[in-house]
């Protein structure tokens, strides 16, 4: 078969297109630059020790950059820390928060299973919220850091890691202390409900800020243990049944705005909940506010948004897009509109 003559003089110019289309695809998904990497290292990793090391290593930070990635997508205004894989001759692992990045150091490269295990229960206790983490109680933080890593490892399909977190790591602490599984399950339907990460989390992120650097007084373990008890009587809270959407114990001063079923909402529009937003705007007890919608109601957070994200009393603004599960098992998007007060 001939080509035309000029054929041959289009080659270059073709693949300099292919090269910039692949870089701006690169950009626009970084987590593919990731999966390459990582599959190219793990091509190599027989080579050597350091080749496999560094296999390993950015498997792991791939997982849970992905994890990380996820919930800042989710959560726009929450920045959580980097992770990096070390490698150590002491048999002893250890990790630390150092500034923006959480240093997991192992040792052993051929057990991958409890490698994994171990560097996701390590990023989780020392880089979600770690700065309000000693003002909540010992049991929460178990049962918060035993979900988390449960769910990152089953959004990766880690079904044998799953089952040696189980074994090794939670059900001996329930055997323990049978508070952290009660806790464990209460977060699970906190989590369903859309309340872990965007309220729980940003929470205790936050009265970090403003505790600190005060050490940790029971009075502390005892006002996150009532603000828990609150979020759970409002994702119990049953059809037309009143419950509190006010709570109001430094540094958890909140107010709650639930909006309405389809029918109701169309019949009223969003002027009452505008009112009940400029009211807590303006109520020094209140200085965040969480407007909640879900299903056919989040046209109403987008145009809350709209009215209050310049108001001259809301310092920041976002919103969480997430889909929920009810208890009979039903599934539907959610917003949850944030306003921080100045």
């Amino acid at each position: 078969m001939a080509f035309p003559a000029d054929f041959y003089q289009y080659i270059p110019y073709s693949i300099i297109l292919i090269l910039i289309g692949l870089l701006i695809y690169f950009l626009k998904n970084p987590e593919k630059v990731e999966y390459w990497s990582v599959l190219f290292k793990k091509l190599f990793a027989w080579v050597s020790k350091e080749s496999e090391k560094s296999y390993i290593a950015q498997d792991l930070e791939t997982e849970i950059s992905t994890f990380v990635r996820d919930f800042e997508n989710t959560i726009p205004d929450i920045a959580l820390p980097r992770v990096k894989i070390e490698w150590i001759e002491s048999i002893e692992r250890n990790k630390f928060l150092s500034q923006d990045q959480v240093i997991i150091r192992l040792h052993d490269r051929h057990n991958m299973v409890d490698n994994r295990v171990y560097a996701t229960l390590a990023y989780v206790s020392e880089g979600i919220a770690a700065n309000g983490r000693p003002y909540v109680p010992d049991n929460y933080n178990k049962a918060i850091n035993y979900y988390l890593t449960r769910k990152i490892l089953a959004v990766n399909s880690r079904m044998t890691e799953i089952q040696h977190l189980e074994n090794t790591y939670v059900a001996p602490e329930f055997e323990k202390d049978e508070t952290i599984k009660r806790k464990y399950e209460l977060f699970g339907k906190f989590d369903d409900r859309g309340y872990l990460n965007s309220i729980v989390i940003r929470e205790i992120g936050i009265a970090g800020s403003e505790l600190q650097p005060k050490p940790p007084e029971q009075v502390h373990f005892q006002r996150f243990e009532r603000f828990i008890d609150f979020l759970t009587a409002l994702i119990n809270k049953g059809k037309h049944q009143l419950v509190d959407l006010d709570f109001s114990e430094w540094p958890y001063q909140l107010h709650f705005v639930l909006v309405a079923e389809g029918k109701k909402l169309q019949k009223s529009g969003i002027t009452p909940y505008v009112a009940a937003i400029d009211y807590q705007l303006g109520n020094p007890d209140t200085k965040r506010i969480y407007i909640i919608g879900w299903g056919r109601n989040t046209w109403a957070i987008k145009e809350l948004r709209n009215l209050f994200k310049a108001h001259s009393k809301v310092l920041t603004h976002s919103i969480s897009q997430i889909e929920i599960k009810f208890d009979e098992g039903k599934k539907t998007d959610c917003q949850i509109l944030f306003l921080q007060k100045k």
